[in-house]
């Protein structure tokens, strides 16, 4: 999203999330899962990286749930001059916060998750943060090559791992900040020539 723009209130944004994949789109609950930088934030995790100053909402879809053609890449957008198209620009547009919808694995929605609560009796649902981080790194830092994402990339993911560990030990959660710190090592290992 463009800098400056106003954004509107999280619980707002959350329940129009919902509206506009629950009800407008009519992909069920279980079928998406919030996860990243947000995520964390809202179980309590202070993980205040790129995505959270920026305003940036991402979502793991099942790709059979969505009401157009699946074109199998990573990142799920509506076609371009489509209805749907021009929800996900107007949800941005109005709520101020980017939205990432991220292709999901049947096995990506089985992991635990935690309900959100929203005014209205809405729940949201959140990747649980221990799993959200092992997926995270599964999915990025040890996925992904050096010619697929380039040095930049990567030393952005190290970095978030260890805005995750930092939070994770300002909560109490010594057993995530431990996941953190095997990853990080794991991650300068097979990245040793660049981190």
């Amino acid at each position: 999203m463009p800098r400056g723009r106003k954004r509107l209130s999280i619980e707002v944004t959350l329940a129009k999330l919902h509206s506009l994949l629950t009800d407008t789109w009519k992909i069920p609950e279980n079928e998406y899962v919030l996860v990243d930088e947000l995520a964390y934030n809202l179980q309590g995790y202070e993980v205040k990286g790129p995505e959270m100053k920026s305003g940036h909402i991402d979502v793991y879809v099942n790709p059979l749930a969505i009401p157009w053609p699946d074109k199998g890449e990573r990142s799920i957008i509506p076609p371009k001059d489509s209805l749907q198209m021009e929800d996900w620009a107007n949800f941005m547009k109005s709520s101020g916060y980017g939205l990432d919808m991220l292709r999901a694995k049947p096995e990506f929605l089985a992991l635990p998750t935690v309900g959100y609560k929203l005014q209205g009796g809405l729940v949201v649902n959140f990747m649980r943060a221990f799993e959200m981080t092992n997926l995270f790194v599964e999915q990025t830092i040890l996925h992904y090559s050096l010619e697929d994402v380039g040095p930049d990339k990567m030393k952005e993911w190290i970095n978030k791992l260890s805005l995750i560990k930092k939070a994770a030990l300002k909560r109490g959660d010594n057993k995530l900040a431990e996941v953190c710190d095997e990853k990080i090592t794991a991650g300068k290992q097979k990245w040793s020539g660049i981190l």
